[in-house]
């Protein structure tokens, strides 16, 4: 069997079993072709094209004033063409319902508390962009290690992740039809 069919339903019965929390991950083994965005030794990620649109755009944002990382990242997501609100303690709430094992580039990375008056009051938002980075922003743009992010923030409370469901809603649409397509070639 073709090495590209064999990700493809392994990557349709991930989405079939495991959503909404879903993972795209496909064991790499000798045989396997690298297909996108290698986040940890021994799995690899395969990025929708919404998640590697919301990566570009978070990486071209300008700044916005310090303590409203939350309107950064609501302008990426407006940019992408989702609409969100709130601050980042709001973001925490309404979008980020996972835990870092679970984390996927383009990733809304989020909490509740963190410090500083503005960060206890709002808490502090960011975007995973995958390869162990996160994108955030407080008065100019910063790129951190996962691990570094996680350290930082995670001293109040618990770092969460997790897709706005509109988008993860498109992202789930993408896979199938790209399955969908990918089946009908293989019937050709």
């Amino acid at each position: 069997m073709n090495k590209r069919i064999v990700a493809i339903i392994f990557t349709a019965l991930i989405l079939l079993c495991h959503a909404p929390t879903f993972t795209f991950a496909v064991p790499i083994t000798e045989e396997t072709e690298p297909i996108n965005d290698t986040i940890e030794e021994g799995s690899e990620i395969i990025i929708s094209e919404i998640q590697e649109n919301i990566i570009q755009l978070a990486q071209k944002q300008p700044a916005t004033r310090k303590g409203l990382c939350a309107k950064w990242v609501i302008n990426v997501f407006k940019k992408a063409g989702y609409s969100i609100s709130g601050n980042a303690c709001d973001l925490w709430r309404k979008y980020c319902d996972t835990g870092i094992e679970n984390i996927q580039p383009g990733m809304i990375i989020a909490v509740r508390r963190s410090g500083g008056r503005l960060g206890w009051k709002y808490g502090h938002v960011g975007i995973y962009i995958g390869d162990g980075q996160v994108i955030h922003c407080s008065g100019r743009v910063y790129i951190s290690t996962l691990e570094d992010w996680i350290k930082k923030y995670d001293k109040m409370n618990t770092v969460l992740c997790g897709f706005p469901q509109d988008v993860e809603d498109d992202i789930i649409t993408e896979w199938m039809l790209t399955l969908k397509n990918d089946f009908a070639l293989m019937e050709k």
